[in-house]
């Protein structure tokens, strides 16, 4: 089984909005649904042809963002897909220059920043080094 669309684990997902993800699966998908502990998000299976591999759209509304971590999981007659750590917010991308480092060091340890973190739920992730292969 697999997913074509940008859903796998630890995974941020725009909020309030409705996904469609793309599964292929050589056998055909009894069963799927997103959940945590607190709520659990239906997820319609729509069959978009049935030849030599399987074509499936799963189709979600999106809750409000939050801390809590959903769980993707996709059953068929053979397997289980199970994707973990999907959140649901708003993401923005940022760039700059290598010498931007000590800036963001020091917002991360700032009282301003946390007390945006816990108002709205506002993270800054610092990736040091790119490698491309």
């Amino acid at each position: 089984m697999k997913l074509r669309n940008y859903i796998g684990n630890n995974t941020v997902l725009q909020q309030n909005s409705q996904f469609t993800i793309d599964c292929f699966s050589d056998f055909k998908i009894l069963d799927s649904f997103l959940y945590n502990e607190k709520e659990d998000i239906k997820v319609q299976c729509q069959t978009i042809y049935e030849l030599v591999r399987h074509h499936y759209k799963l189709t979600f509304n999106a809750p409000k963002g939050s801390y809590n971590s959903y769980k993707l999981v996709i059953k068929n007659e053979k397997e289980e897909l199970i994707q973990e750590g999907i959140f649901f917010g708003d993401v923005y991308l940022f760039m700059g220059q290598s010498n931007m480092s000590y800036g963001l060091r020091a917002l991360e340890k700032s009282e301003y920043y946390k007390k945006e973190v816990e108002k709205h739920m506002v993270f800054a992730l610092q990736i040091n080094e790119a490698k491309y292969d």
